[in-house]
């Protein structure tokens, strides 16, 4: 009988043992589900998180690109406007150094007439020097 008992017991034991391993195998499918569904929901969320980054970057990447070309012609217009200023002062210096050219060639032309005449007058005293006293020719 004993060993009845036991072969009983194992029976048991082994239906026992196979029925817990079953409700685990249930379980662990139960767990596997829900991880499942889990996942999908994460995936979820991240994928519209990253659409949304998405969205933002492409928004602040066109924003970028007009401030930049903002920027770019706000550049260029001071630069032209700069550059007119300097043609302009170009201009008037250019005017200015060609006026004190064209004056001290006047003085000068002026003083160089002014030394011949003197030089001439010089010669003239000299000459009538030599000649000696005529107070009629003088």
């Amino acid at each position: 009988m004993t060993q009845q008992l036991e072969h009983v017991t194992r029976e048991i034991l082994k239906e026992e043992l196979s029925a817990s391993e079953q409700r685990l195998e249930v379980k662990i499918a139960g767990v596997d589900k829900k991880i499942d569904g889990v996942e999908q929901r994460l995936d979820t969320k991240i994928g519209n998180v990253e659409k949304r980054l998405e969205a933002k970057i492409a928004g602040l990447d066109g924003k970028i690109e007009t401030t930049a070309q903002s920027l770019k012609e706000y550049t260029d217009s001071r630069f032209n406007k700069l550059d007119m200023t300097i043609k302009t002062m170009d201009a008037k210096m250019t005017r200015y150094f060609e006026g004190i050219g064209s004056m001290l060639e006047g003085l000068t032309g002026t003083s160089a007439a002014t030394r011949d005449r003197l030089e001439n007058h010089e010669q003239r005293i000299t000459v009538l020097e030599g000649r000696g006293p005529q107070a009629s020719k003088i």
